[in-house]
């Protein structure tokens, strides 16, 4: 019995980018732990490095040493806490009027941890040392 083998020289015979990256989403988010943020790669970083042949391991290492898990120790994240209310104490003091204004004491935090810190957790921490009740 002879075996035949088919190609496809134009190219591949079906687009399988969107199985491969929901295959990445759905491995990060059983490795994640609870509360734990992870900044995922665009579907088109994620194919660039599928199409240069990067093994999964080394996509892996990439996010670790990317910082993209966010798995940040709570002195961490008040730290920054306090270093964002130290900055902002017009935007403090205007909460009462304006609720919302957490969310840019929130955004002030991740942009002065560079997007490390889980936004749930420094917009916990924002509110105990604020004194603000959900």
């Amino acid at each position: 019995m002879k075996k035949r083998i088919f190609t496809d020289f134009d190219g591949p015979i079906m687009d399988v980018s969107e199985r491969y990256y929901q295959v990445y989403l759905y491995c990060l988010e059983k490795i994640c732990k609870p509360d734990q943020v992870i900044n995922t790669l665009s579907k088109s970083e994620f194919w660039e490095l599928k199409r240069s042949q990067i093994p999964e391991k080394e996509i892996a290492n990439l996010i670790k040493e990317n910082s993209m898990l966010q798995n940040n120790s709570i002195e961490e994240v008040v730290s920054f806490v306090k270093q964002v209310i130290s900055e902002n104490q017009k935007v403090i003091e205007d909460i009462e009027k304006n609720p919302n204004a957490i969310k840019f004491l929130v955004g002030q935090v991740m942009k002065i941890s560079k997007g490390k810190v889980n936004p749930k957790v420094a917009e916990e921490e924002l509110r105990k040392l604020l004194n603000i009740n959900n």
